[in-house]
């Protein structure tokens, strides 16, 4: 396998089931999602779930932007530390944050066998590794569901 490319990797892997026309008139909808990466196409999901119609819009074809080039790895880590969150929130801010986080993660993976996807969507066991060799007492922090 060739690891250098202009190509980004999931579209070499996986290639488009289809490609959707541009839009070539004007249209008039009362909702309209930019952006068909994984964020714009879940909240078109969603949105057409709730029954409402959708407009979906992207600039290039549909995920070949951002999604793309990502490493389709899903972690319910934050931009910021659990110990750090609960500093700056409190205890039960920062473990809901990180829980509606896993949570989103198995909501995904419900998506993912109701529309049969085959994305390979599969559970992985990981580990965490501390960046330092000395963690201070006060920034351990367990927390059990």
């Amino acid at each position: 396998m060739n690891l250098r490319s202009n190509e980004p990797y999931w579209l070499i892997k996986n290639a488009l089931d289809q490609s959707y026309p541009s839009l070539d008139k004007s249209i008039e909808t009362d909702i309209l999602v930019i952006g068909s990466g994984i964020t714009g196409a879940l909240i078109a999901w969603q949105l057409i779930n709730e029954g409402k119609e959708v407009v979906l819009v992207d600039r290039r074809d549909v995920c070949n932007g951002s999604s793309a080039v990502s490493t389709a790895l899903l972690q319910y880590e934050i931009d910021v530390p659990l110990h750090q969150l609960i500093k700056q929130r409190s205890v039960e801010t920062a473990l809901s944050s990180y829980r509606n986080c896993e949570k989103a993660i198995f909501d995904l993976k419900k998506i993912v066998d109701k529309i049969q996807s085959k994305c390979h969507f599969e559970f992985k066991k990981s580990i965490y590794f501390a960046s330092a060799k000395k963690l201070q007492k006060n920034q351990i922090h367990w927390c059990q569901n």
